[in-house]
């Protein structure tokens, strides 16, 4: 465990300067009051990656990465976040107070060498188990393999591994902290965790095992059973077999498989890439982790309805974070360990080179639940279509799609954008400068820029603003998740918020067009500043709702059953153009009738 003196991270933010630090691995050019670069986690031609020394942070518009010094050091070095303190602080010479506390590392220390103990008992077991090997070369895993994965067999009794352990010397205590045991029902001692199953110790990237994983030799449950969570281990943020492929020298792809034995027998076929998330469905911990190691994420799980239903998942949860699966698609009733054993590795090479894209493969599991062959059916199965290329952030990529679908459907490009919700244009680029123009309205942007400040000053505006005052869609956005995580005290960094609108993928260039406009915001003014925005944004309320009116009166007036309901429009119009008058600068009164 590692201590932090408080406030750190604001210590480490305060005192490095961003612009410096990037500056030493990315050349970047002065652009207005921010700067920009080539961005260092993907590969560009043009500068897509700003820097802002006032917001002192990063954020690129083309790959979505994004965050402080420290979060840069982290995705750059590839450190956790303690050690992305103390290799800045060390780099600028901050003292931040870190202190190593002895017990928490060396109850650490202690827990790794039981688990490699452990480890050995385990595997000395396997070697002089008959029946456990036999189950073993069954799936096609032989003693080499066996050893080369540190493969093991927990004996069918109640307290071998305890009793092992403390002839070693090990306290029971340290034995629980381990996660190796479980207390008697009674009370009195402990017995095995894992007992009559085959053992696969799990590693960290460092190569030391942070936990266990058995399976059972027959059909009893659980099928499987994992460590539990301990000083050194949680399921949800690592993945079996990345310590294989973080040391092979092939790291060009990662195949995400479900089990122990795909992972296995892939990797012992030569397919050194096969990972697996730890007895769960992957979560965003281990997604992260992928994406940390390499762009080209295959997703390869069981072809039975569970494994389509987590093959979804998992592409939820990876296109969230950036990153574009492919999908390979395995023979009904296989999973990938019977396959590459039934079929070797060249067949499974095939499959690699024939996977879909995650779209293609959800419309080809869409499709399953249609008979498109009537055509009330392939109907309803291009609405969902519509729905799913809808989602894509690139309109290259939509335009593709569309084509490959109208072709293959036999349905025009234009049906199936109109369904989506976009309108063709002849003139695109025309239509695009127009939207820019009108679509974000300055004082709207001034708010969200004033908020982002993060000061006590600014946040005055929540006292006066509200939902309504914002007219744009991508405004009210922004606006209302500030305000939600400025009244829950979190933070309001423009990273925390595209976090919480992630599910807005259509809609993020936008929305971080907002959140990173360049501002330069004279902060002796500020009072002056908040007050001329509050009063815009009020008056822009008090338009758009006289705007309304003036459009129901034009509906209603040729209507005689509507006069009186006219009346009482076109007096509200008039307060309305009052409280309008009292805020316009010129104190002119505008009639709705010289409209």
């Amino acid at each position: 465990m590692v201590l932090l003196d408080d406030n750190v991270v604001d210590k480490i933010k305060e005192e490095v300067d961003i612009v410096e630090l990037i500056g030493s691995y990315v050349q970047l050019k002065k652009t207005g009051v921010n700067y920009s670069g080539l961005c260092p986690f993907h590969s560009e031609k043009t500068p897509s990656f700003i820097v802002s020394p006032i917001k002192k942070l990063y954020h690129c518009f083309g790959c979505g990465e994004g965050g402080d010094v420290i979060g840069f050091i982290m995705k750059r070095e590839n450190l956790d976040f303690i050690s992305a303190i103390k290799f800045l602080s060390d780099k600028y010479n901050i003292e931040v107070g870190i202190k190593d506390n002895e017990l928490g590392n060396s109850l650490k220390k202690r827990i790794f060498d039981i688990n490699a103990i452990s480890s050995e008992f385990f595997h000395k077991n396997l070697l002089q188990n008959k029946h456990a090997q036999e189950y073993l070369y069954n799936r096609k895993i032989n003693l080499k393999i066996a050893k080369e994965f540190n493969i093991g067999f927990a004996l069918d009794s109640w307290d071998s591994l305890v009793k092992y352990l403390k002839e070693k010397g090990i306290s029971e205590e340290e034995i629980v902290r381990a996660g190796l045991v479980s207390r008697r029902k009674n009370g009195n001692g402990y017995v095995d965790r894992f007992r009559n199953r085959i053992i696969f110790p799990i590693f960290d990237v460092k190569s030391r095992i942070i936990g266990f994983g058995g399976r059972v030799l027959d059909n009893s449950l659980p099928k499987y059973l994992n460590s539990p969570d301990s000083i050194v281990f949680s399921k949800r943020n690592h993945l079996y077999g990345l310590n294989n492929f973080i040391k092979s020298s092939d790291r060009n792809r990662i195949i995400l498989v479900e089990g122990y034995m795909d992972v296995i027998s892939l990797q012992s076929k030569g397919i050194t890439g096969a990972v697996a998330s730890l007895g769960t469905a992957l979560t965003v911990e281990q997604s992260k982790l992928l994406k940390n190691y390499s762009s080209e994420i295959y997703i390869c799980y069981d072809s039975d309805e569970a494994g389509e239903r987590a093959t979804l998942k998992a592409i939820e949860i990876l296109t969230r974070i950036g990153v574009e699966p492919k999908v390979i698609i395995l023979p009904t009733g296989n999973d990938p360990d019977d396959f590459i054993n039934k079929n070797g590795i060249d067949e499974f090479e095939n499959l690699i080179n024939n996977a879909l894209s995650f779209v293609e493969f959800k419309i080809q599991n869409v499709e399953k639940k249609f008979d498109i062959t009537k055509e009330n059916q392939k109907i309803l199965f291009l609405q969902e279509v519509a729905k799913i290329l809808a989602d894509l952030k690139s309109s290259v990529a939509r335009e593709i799609y569309i084509q490959k679908y109208s072709d293959r459907y036999n349905v025009s490009k234009e049906s199936i954008t109109r369904e989506m919700g976009i309108n063709i244009s002849k003139e695109p680029k025309k239509t695009l400068v127009k939207k820019e123009k009108t679509t974000y309205i300055k004082a709207e942007l001034e708010a969200i820029s004033l908020l982002l400040l993060n000061n006590e000053e600014t946040k005055k505006l929540l006292d006066y603003l509200d939902e309504d005052h914002f007219q744009d869609f991508y405004c009210k956005l922004c606006f209302t998740t500030l305000k939600n995580r400025i009244n829950n005290s979190m933070n309001i960094s423009p990273q925390d918020i595209l976090t919480d609108l992630s599910d807005y993928v259509d809609y993020r260039p936008m929305i971080e067009k907002i959140l990173f406009r360049e501002t330069n915001f004279d902060i002796s003014k500020l009072d002056e500043i908040i007050t001329d925005v509050i009063n815009n944004l009020e008056l822009n309320k008090l338009i758009a709702r006289r705007e309304k009116l003036i459009k129901k009166i034009k509906e209603a007036e040729n209507d005689e059953k509507y006069n009186e309901e006219i009346i009482k429009l076109t007096m509200e119009v008039a307060q309305l153009n009052k409280e309008i008058a009292l805020i316009n600068r010129n104190g002119e009164e505008v009639s709705w009738t010289k409209k």
